[in-house]
């Protein structure tokens, strides 16, 4: 049988033709579909996925606003989750309660509600939150590395505010704009690039613009928990050192790492901070890497590459110097990044000082609640450590996160505007993480107020209120809001001034510089009537003479006084004392050999300012709290008023009044201790 096709195949070739027809159509329809979904220009772009980096989106998104957070590296967590600092310092105030609220103790609780965290647990906590706050998140994206990385409008010479910043990732380079920018990385790249202005390490006080030392986290395996617990509690029960421990975490071993040998002098074990992680590994922060300049990528490379060399020499000092606890303890890997404490600090609108610090003071825009101890870390490896009192509890002012001269960028990190002594307790991650909501609140807050970021600056109750409504703990303000003895009465002849205010001044200028030592039980004041204790008079000394650049000699006497006093740890010091030290050190001790009976903190803040040169007391201009901008090439802010008149008659130190003696020298120069 014979079959026509032609009819048959004619209506299939027909639909054919027709389907092939429609397809650009479609493709024209699904390209419009596509660009209407494309997400719009965000209101706020947060660059840095640091812990406070994720406040700070969260925050804004939660307010309703389009955020983008733009990450360099390959993910959220900054120190915590790249350079494994697994212990939050979370602290509480008198009555026990933490000074910090909202976004932070919310997280805090899906953490454990321990100040030891599990790294990984917290990687994938930041990122949920995120995702479940429809923020986008960009990682593996940085600035561009070459040409204008950020686009600026400027009025004439002055720039107003940021546009745009160019990135470059995978896929190459592209622009994003936003109408506010948080900075939450702690080197402040992006308010670097969009020229702001910034002092570095502690050139604010006058001294150098060394940075604290950085750490290198370790992760050790092989560690039965039971036998850390167990050295410890014999350490406890010696009352040899401070120490604790639980089952998420510990501290201590200071007596033991005390002995160990670096490979290099820039390297220092201090004592064992631990973190117990899930998979039973122990997160170590204890290995120090002094003069590192973290605000340079390639410096900070190679101070990672030696670090990690130096790691396998402490993990071998270990397993030798406490077989029973460490005898087994094998390096299973050193954080991906270095933990940087302080780089660069930002000229803002106002300035977090020291005093305001230890004093608990807090002003009408103060929108967190800080109470760490003024604790730094060491910038050189072979000092001792900083620790300059026990705050109360006290607020941080919106303006320190406003940099001078830019509209709408805030700088959220220990890089914000702090004096680097009052850094010694603003840096801690849970009051970073604070910070961050705050700037994130602060946008939405500026957005309806209809006001740019730094106007939010003259209506700070308006943030406040916000702030509380989430749970944030702000400060009241206090009855003293400014300072005792303001920046402009430090900078000048202070011969109006009470004798009283005239000797506090002293002890006011080294704290701010952080170079007067005080014991933890010193809350909330500068105790300069007080008598000083001996061991807080040799740390101080030995900070300015680092500062100085010591001789050899003078360092080596430093140690040999600093171990032998160590065993006095609450003994106060005399004149007498103090003459010794001074002859010991072949320092001048003119105005010394007047005096008798207890040498107060005052007068000790007197004698170190008056033996440390003029010339290296002149200090950057550092930026005051008042309106008028501050020029930074203008030395001496913190220069003292008055020095003491050097006297005419040669040196009373001559080598011949030094004795190998140190108890005869000091016989007669202590205090009897209460």
């Amino acid at each position: 049988m014979s079959h026509d096709t032609s009819a048959q195949t004619a209506p299939r070739w027909s639909a054919q033709f027709r389907r092939a027809a429609a397809l650009p159509t479609l493709l024209l329809a699904l390209l419009v579909v596509l660009a209407c979904r494309a997400p719009r220009e965000p209101e706020v772009l947060v660059y840095g996925g640091t812990p406070q980096g994720v406040t700070a989106a969260l925050a804004a998104a939660r307010r309703g606003l389009r955020v983008t957070l733009v990450e360099p590296g390959p993910e959220l967590g900054g120190v915590v989750v790249r350079g494994w600092l697994a212990t939050l310092d979370d602290t509480n105030d008198l009555q026990n309660r933490s000074l910090y609220g909202g976004i932070y103790a919310e997280l805090y609780r899906e953490l454990g509600s321990n100040r030891n965290v599990d790294v990984a647990r917290t990687a994938s906590l930041l990122s949920q939150v995120l995702r479940r706050a429809g923020v986008e998140v960009r990682l593996n994206t940085a600035l561009a590395g070459s040409g204008r990385a950020v686009e600026l409008q400027q009025d004439g010479a002055e720039v107003t505010e940021v546009r745009a910043v160019w990135v470059r990732h995978l896929l190459g380079t592209r622009r994003l704009a936003a109408g506010q920018f948080i900075d939450a990385t702690d080197t402040a790249d992006l308010a670097v690039r969009s020229g702001a202005h910034f002092t570095l390490g502690r050139e604010d006080g006058g001294l150098d613009r060394r940075q604290m030392a950085a750490t290198l986290v370790l992760r050790l395996g092989g560690v039965e928990w039971q036998a850390v617990a167990r050295a410890l509690q014999v350490a406890h029960l010696g009352r040899r050192e401070d120490v604790g421990w639980d089952e998420h975490g510990a501290y201590g071993f200071g007596l033991l790492t005390s002995d160990y040998v670096p490979s290099a002098p820039d390297f220092r074990l201090r004592g064992l901070n631990i973190a117990r992680q899930r998979d039973h590994t122990l997160l170590v922060n204890a290995l120090l890497i002094a003069g590192v300049d973290g605000t340079d990528p390639a410096k900070l490379a190679l101070a990672h590459r030696r670090a990690g060399l130096e790691a396998e020499r402490v993990v071998a000092f270990l397993r030798r110097a406490d077989p029973v606890t460490f005898g087994h303890v094998t390096l299973l890997g050193v954080a991906p990044e270095l933990y940087l404490r302080e780089t660069r600090h930002l000229v803002g609108l106002e300035r977090l000082h020291a005093d305001d610090v230890l004093m608990g003071r807090s002003g009408p825009g103060s929108v967190a609640l800080g109470g760490y101890a003024l604790d730094g870390q060491i910038y050189d490896a072979r000092e001792s450590p900083f620790l300059l009192g026990q705050p109360a509890p006290y607020g941080v002012p919106y303006g320190a996160l406003v940099p001078r001269g830019l509209s709408n960028l805030l700088v959220v990190s220990q890089a914000a505007s702090f004096d680097s002594a009052a850094a010694f307790s603003a840096r801690v991650v849970p009051l970073q993480m604070v910070l961050g909501e705050v700037a994130g609140t602060a946008c939405a807050v500026a957005g309806q107020r209809r006001v740019s970021l730094s106007g939010l600056a003259g209506q700070p109750q308006a943030l406040r209120m916000a702030l509380m409504s989430q749970g944030v703990r702000v400060p009241e303000v206090s009855a003293q809001v400014a300072p005792a003895l303001s920046y402009a009465t430090l900078s000048h002849a202070s011969t109006h001034l009470s004798p009283a205010d005239e000797r506090a001044s002293w002890a006011l200028r080294l704290l701010r510089r952080g170079l007067l030592s005080a014991p933890y039980n010193l809350r909330g004041q500068l105790g300069a009537e007080q008598p000083i204790l001996a061991a807080d008079f040799l740390a101080s000394l030995d900070h300015w003479l680092v500062a100085r650049s010591g001789d050899p000699q003078q360092r080596r006497v430093m140690r040999q006084l600093r171990r032998w006093v160590s065993r006095y740890p609450n003994q106060t010091l005399s004149w007498a004392g103090a003459r010794a030290i001074f002859v010991w050190l072949h320092e001048d001790a003119w105005e010394i050999d007047r005096k008798a009976g207890p040498l107060r903190r005052d007068d000790a803040a007197r004698l170190l300012t008056d033996m440390f040169p003029a010339r290296d007391r002149q200090a950057p201009n550092a930026p005051t709290p008042d309106p008028p901008a501050p020029n930074l090439s203008t030395p001496g802010l913190v220069t003292p008023g008055r020095l003491l008149p050097r006297p005419a008659t040669p040196n009373l130190v001559t080598p011949n009044l030094v004795t190998p003696n140190l108890r005869a020298d000091l016989g007669g120069g202590w205090s009897e201790p209460n």
